[in-house]
């Protein structure tokens, strides 16, 4: 009499419970940044093992508690540790001569949210003797003299705003004007936002591991990287499009805007795109100009203060800064084909400062052609971000500087097209 086994079956959400933690200390033990100083590795290491095990065996008990115990395991276990890592960069961040474990983007982001506080403006403003300064000691271009990023704020004026209550909150309980309270929040509700849009536990559960458990988030926001931030503004306004809802789509973009220049370079993909819809009767002509004014008054509320005070340091700081125009600042390196005119002695240096907009204009513009064609068959949100994902992607590309965090944004345009496929056909925005 033969007995008839029982499968064990593995779903691809038990192989990314096990693989994702496991990945995340990987790369956080070879990022720089967290590895400063410090000891507490092991025991997070560890964690990133042992809840993979108990995912894999409390996936396989189909009854409903079952499934509540593994969904609350998986909140519980990508908690633990994001905020255990979080906790182990925080301790090692002392106030000494040179402050570690966190991103220097974040701690210049800190000071710039001080210098607002006293009534300073952070754009042009000095930064030598303060946190960001002691991050940056010594021009890392090896020339004698002052390092030129004490002298500017690369990036738009939402990162250091955003903060502005964080740090008012810290004279009373000092984590809370820890930068990373600000990404680590808006990573938690990025999660939030994409999980109101899907419908089993199944696809729930894969959201929570393709965000919290995905090291390409979380182990980039506990140092501080600002990338979530306009992650967070993008999808909430495709979510808010496809809600219909014009002004608060726009306004969301508007913040995307001015959270970090890489949006920039697809903000003409996305009025193209609105465009089309107008034209194929996909939306009207108010709600055009409702979404687009949007835009331009959040991000005309942001930026405007800052151009009226100083208009020559916000150029600087965000423009030829940021563009890599200003000498000895940062060189070309990261995941970049630029790299190459080094390589084979095109340039004579990493520093050298070249037209980056030419390489870029050479790329995007046949990019923009291509993913236009590819989008007017199909004008919903979530054809809009994958194209915008492989935009960004192409751009990067032949950035002056690509950095791992970076490819946060793109992931996070994927993951949010994901989440809007599983709303039913008949609610999608389609050309035909």
């Amino acid at each position: 009499m033969s007995v008839e086994r029982t499968a064990f079956p593995v779903s691809v959400n038990t192989i990314l419970a096990l693989i994702l933690p496991i990945a995340g200390t990987i790369i956080a033990s070879g990022t720089s940044v967290v590895q400063t100083s410090g000891g507490y590795f092991l025991p997070l290491s560890l964690w990133a093992v042992f809840s993979g095990i108990i995912f894999l065996i409390l996936e396989n008990d189909h009854t409903e508690r079952g499934q509540q115990r593994l969904w609350r395991w998986l909140m519980i276990s990508t908690t633990v540790l994001i905020v255990g890592f979080f906790i182990r960069q925080l301790v090692i961040r002392p106030n000494v001569v040179q402050p570690r474990g966190i991103y220097d983007g974040a701690i210049q982001a800190e000071v710039a949210a001080d210098l607002i506080l006293q009534g300073k403006n952070p754009y042009g403003a000095n930064y030598k003797d303060t946190e960001y300064g002691a991050v940056n000691t010594v021009p890392s271009s090896g020339v004698i003299g002052d390092n030129p990023v004490w002298y500017h704020y690369i990036y738009p004026p939402l990162t250091f705003l955003i903060i502005l209550p964080f740090r008012v909150a810290g004279h009373i309980f000092w984590p809370l004007g820890d930068y990373r309270m600000v990404t680590i929040s808006a990573l938690y509700f990025l999660n939030w936002l994409l999980l109101r849009h899907v419908q089993t536990r199944e696809q729930k559960i894969t959201i929570v591991l393709l965000t919290l458990g995905n090291p390409l988030f979380w182990v980039y926001t506990v140092i501080g990287c600002n990338e979530i931030l306009m992650s967070l503004a993008v999808a909430g306004s495709m979510i808010l499009l496809h809600q219909k809802k014009w002004l608060w789509s726009g306004i969301a973009f508007g913040l995307a805007i001015a959270a970090k220049q890489v949006i920039w370079l697809i903000a003409p993909l996305w009025l193209a795109w609105l465009w089309l819809q107008y034209r194929h009767g996909q939306i009207q002509r108010r709600e055009f100009l409702r979404v687009v004014i949007g835009a331009i008054g959040s991000a005309g509320m942001l930026f405007i203060p800052f151009i009226i005070w100083n208009p020559v340091a916000a150029w600087t700081d965000m423009v030829r800064f940021a563009g890599g125009s200003i000498p000895n600042t940062y060189p070309i390196a990261g995941t970049t084909i630029l790299q190459y005119l080094h390589v084979f002695h095109l340039i004579p240096s990493p520093w050298s400062v070249i037209p980056v907009y030419l390489f870029q204009l050479l790329v995007a513009i046949p990019m923009y052609f291509l993913v236009l064609r590819w989008v007017k068959r199909d004008l919903s949100p979530s054809r809009w971000l994958v194209a915008a994902a492989v935009v960004l992607l192409s751009l990067m590309l032949v950035s002056r500087y690509t950095n791992n965090n970076f490819f946060m944004t793109p992931l996070a345009f994927l993951i949010t097209a994901y989440v809007l496929q599983q709303v039913p056909q008949s609610q999608e925005c389609k050309h035909v």
